[in-house]
């Protein structure tokens, strides 16, 4: 059977049926499920693709246009995301057809740079992603770092305080923007532009995992640290980015004292693998945050 691949119209009945699919395919919460198409697929800049065997969608894909920043120039980029067959129709080729589609599409309204988090690298090798994060967990309380947790617990002290930023609390999602945009440029690499609208999104996001986003402050109130939570794949709550101008002693120390001030916060970090479309620079870092 052959198939229409189209872009969907996000007030048709369409959407109803990618919903359906999205559901079917994706083991997340109903809560989050909500939080997506109610933010991020329903964004004026997200497009969502559809492959269609007559009237019946059997594969989709989420275009979300990211703003990102590489050697300090702002630059328009894609993260693909949703990439979904239905259980009946795979391994027909429908998805490969789809990703050439989408492939074309961010050509066509030139996208520096698209990218994907990958289920299984072996998928999009072929397509011409090349890997360029590997997943790692970074255990926070390990023997090898015990040394540099202590010489950062000294040099801290204890007059630090952990505070959570609440949907709607415009005077701290600002000052954790200028922070964070202040400390990834001094990392360098390709990162997500995070301004005031990248927090306000984050703040939805974390809320609809029961995760959160917190600022470290000192006794006179200046930023130290944005620690950002999120679910992990036992839909756990584990810090998916750890925001600060210090040395990985001294972000895990914030790390340590957020775990022991909130129940469920586990002391680790997953990081998610990431592979960019027509990439050609070797062993390069990324700082494309986690999640969507």
């Amino acid at each position: 059977m052959d198939i229409s691949i189209r872009v969907i119209d996000k007030q048709s009945d369409d959407m109803t049926r990618v919903r359906s699919l999205y559901t079917q395919v994706f083991n997340d919460t109903e809560r989050f499920t909500e939080y997506f198409f109610r933010n991020e697929a329903a964004s004026s800049s997200t497009v969502i693709l559809g492959a269609f065997i007559e009237k019946n969608i059997v594969s989709v894909m989420f275009l979300l246009e990211k703003s990102l920043i590489w050697n300090g120039i702002r630059e328009k980029g894609c993260y693909i995301y949703g990439v979904a067959t239905a259980p009946g129709y795979r391994g027909k080729g429908y998805m490969r057809r789809l990703m050439e589609y989408g492939l074309n599409y961010c050509e066509s309204n030139k996208y520096r740079i698209v990218y994907l988090i990958p289920v299984n690298e072996k998928i999009y090798e072929g397509l011409g992603f090349v890997s360029v994060r590997k997943a790692k967990r970074v255990d926070i309380i390990h023997e090898e770092n015990k040394a540099e947790l202590m010489a950062a617990e000294l040099s801290i002290g204890e007059d630090v305080y952990i505070e959570k930023i609440i949907h709607g609390d415009k005077e701290k999602i600002c000052e954790a923007s200028r922070f964070a945009m202040t400390a990834d440029k001094l990392k360098g690499g390709i990162w997500e532009e995070k301004d005031v609208s990248y927090f306000c999104r984050r703040v939805l996001q974390a809320e609809a995992e029961n995760a959160g986003i917190y600022i470290v402050r000192d006794n006179k109130g200046k930023i130290k640290a944005v620690i950002i939570t999120g679910a992990d794949e036992d839909m756990g709550i584990c810090i998916s980015e750890v925001i600060c101008k210090g040395t990985s002693g001294e972000e895990n120390m914030y790390v340590k004292m957020l775990a022991e001030k909130y129940d469920g916060v586990r002391p680790y970090i997953l990081i998610n693998p990431i592979m960019i479309y027509k990439w050609t620079k070797d062993n390069t870092v990324i700082h494309i945050n986690n999640q969507v």
